[in-house]
């Protein structure tokens, strides 16, 4: 009997790819975002996620592998958006950022692969502004950065 082979594509393969040139939504999205800093562990994960960001058009993607350098690359430099793995202590990192009066204003979007509701309500509550369940797709992504971004442009309305 005779075997067939099957082949899948490798990264190199898959990188060899040409990308789609971004929406003009998506252009405006990324020229409104600027840099972004991708906090994760996984260097699989870290080339999916800048794949990603590649796709909705954002040119400055930085990546940390850990919550110490992710914090030390803040301070150094402003980022219009944070994508922060849960595992990767998350939650620290989280309120790390969010106490810190010069980068509390920075958005945080927190990713998992899994999360409870005690988590998502942990991290609503020390600032997270979207979360998001690994693995998502590139409308996913967009719709959590759009998402932020319309709420970064809305007035905050206080009762008199």
């Amino acid at each position: 009997m005779r075997q067939r082979r099957v082949s899948y594509h490798t990264s190199r393969a898959a990188a060899a790819l040409p990308l789609k040139s971004p929406l003009p939504r998506d252009r405006l999205l990324s020229n409104r975002v600027n840099a972004t800093l991708v906090v994760e562990e996984k260097r699989t994960s870290t080339r999916l996620i800048n794949d990603l960001f590649r796709r909705l058009g954002f040119t400055d993607v930085q990546t940390a592998h850990s919550a110490e350098d992710a914090l030390r690359m803040l301070r150094e430099r402003k980022f219009g958006l944070v994508l922060a793995d849960w595992d990767l202590s998350g939650l620290s990192f989280l309120r790390a950022v969010k106490t810190d009066e010069k980068l509390r204003r920075t958005p945080v979007v927190i990713t998992a692969a899994h999360l409870t509701c005690e988590q998502v309500v942990l991290a609503r509550r020390t600032g997270a502004d979207a979360l998001i369940l690994k693995p998502f797709l590139v409308s996913a992504l967009r719709s959590k950065i759009e998402e932020i971004a319309i709420n970064r442009t809305q007035p905050h309305f206080t009762s008199a």
